[in-house]
């Protein structure tokens, strides 16, 4: 038996998702990656030829395979899926384990097709797909009585928009930890950008534990010259397993917990920061306060994007704390141009490819078969 492998030289985005994806081509540890569920990406330009395989030759084994690895948050499952076009047009979908860390999986696509030949495998349809699947949900929470609002950019103005309201191609300002800087006040530049939503997952919620966050104090009566003190604490309610990126108070630590993790850590004494938008367009950390598990029903939000490690800008509001900003001058339009506190949440899903292959196992000609052996020869055979 002999065995060839190849690797793509061409690309075609079937669902938008997968960034670079003509890395995809080389095995040298620069990936492609996806967060975006249901991101597609079709592979081709095999080049078969006769010298890899003789004419003569019986294919007895075609397989698909990646070098990929998984990065989910609690709560979810990612995979890498392995997709396959067939020539009558019908699909086969494979799901290799999820990886923590970089490896080969390969699939037996020999069934699908039959009479392979060079034909056959030089127009392969060979795809890859992110694939999603939610265990439970690491999400922002909106109730009759709670809304979860962040910051979007329309017309190049700032935004305030319930996060139910949120649509794919919206534009929602992101905190991006691939450019975290030591922890204190740092400009909107250094930490901050707006990026487009490219999928949003929604749950339904029915009598579901639920953490609530709190952190970052403030005297709106002292910012706004009011004559009297008026406490207000930004604070976000979200799934047990939505990811966190904290700090620890020297900033020489920062980890990411799931929301449930946090709630017991909170509960035993932990002492975290978690960033906030804060006024004049800064960031500023704030130490978390208190956490609380609450029941509700309602329904959860998730925002894909396609940074690999980011946080979304959020905060929940009462529907009497709404009314109390409002009667003190802080509507929503007045709230959005002044930047309020706004909490910083980590919320990322990432599947990464190496390269992709196809590998082929077959026989060559049997001694005394006539054969073409190769360009240049093409009116020749020889008889071994």
């Amino acid at each position: 038996m002999t065995v060839v492998t190849k690797n793509p030289t061409t690309n075609q985005t079937i669902v938008a998702g997968w960034t670079n994806p003509a890395n995809a081509y080389t095995e040298n540890g620069v990936n492609t990656y996806a967060s975006v569920n249901g991101a597609e990406q079709k592979y081709g330009g095999w080049g078969f030829t006769t010298s890899d395989i003789p004419e003569g030759s019986t294919i007895t084994k075609v397989e698909i395979g990646a070098k990929h690895y998984e990065s989910p948050p609690s709560g979810y499952t990612d995979y890498t899926q392995l997709k396959y076009i067939q020539t009558n047009g019908s699909t086969a979908n494979f799901y290799p384990n999820p990886r923590t860390s970089l490896g080969w999986d390969w699939m037996d696509i020999t069934y699908l097709e039959s009479g392979w030949d060079l034909t056959k495998l030089n127009n392969a349809d060979y795809r890859i797909k992110m694939v999603e699947m939610q265990n439970d949900g690491g999400c922002q929470v909106e109730t009759e009585d709670e809304k979860c609002y962040v910051i979007c950019l329309a017309n190049d103005k700032r935004i305030l928009k319930s996060i139910g309201d949120v649509k794919v191609g919206d534009k929602v300002l992101i905190c991006d930890y691939d450019s975290v800087k030591p922890l204190g006040q740092s400009k909107i530049s250094d930490w901050m950008r707006f990026s487009k939503v490219l999928g949003i997952d929604v749950r339904d919620l029915v009598q579901e534990d639920v953490v609530e966050i709190w952190s970052g104090e403030l005297d709106l009566g002292t910012h706004l010259n009011l004559g009297k003190s008026l406490v207000w604490k930004a604070h976000v309610t979200v799934t047990k397993v939505q990811p966190f990126h904290v700090f620890s108070a020297d900033s020489k630590t920062r980890i990411k917990l799931s929301a449930e993790e946090l709630y017991n850590q909170i509960k035993n004494g932990a002492d975290w920061y978690i960033k906030h938008l804060w006024f004049g367009w800064t960031v500023k950390p704030f130490k978390i306060e208190k956490a609380a598990l609450k029941t509700v029903t309602g329904k959860a939000y998730k925002l894909s994007f396609i940074e690999k490690d980011f946080g979304v800008f959020s905060k929940t509001l009462h529907r009497n704390e709404l009314e109390t900003l409002q009667n003190i001058g802080l509507n929503l339009q007045r709230q959005q141009d002044l930047g309020p506190p706004f909490m910083a949440i980590g919320s990322k899903t990432t599947c990464y490819v190496d390269v992709i292959a196809i590998r082929v196992t077959f026989t060559p000609p049997t001694a005394g078969q006539a054969h073409n052996i190769g360009e240049g020869l093409t009116n020749q055979t020889i008889i071994m």
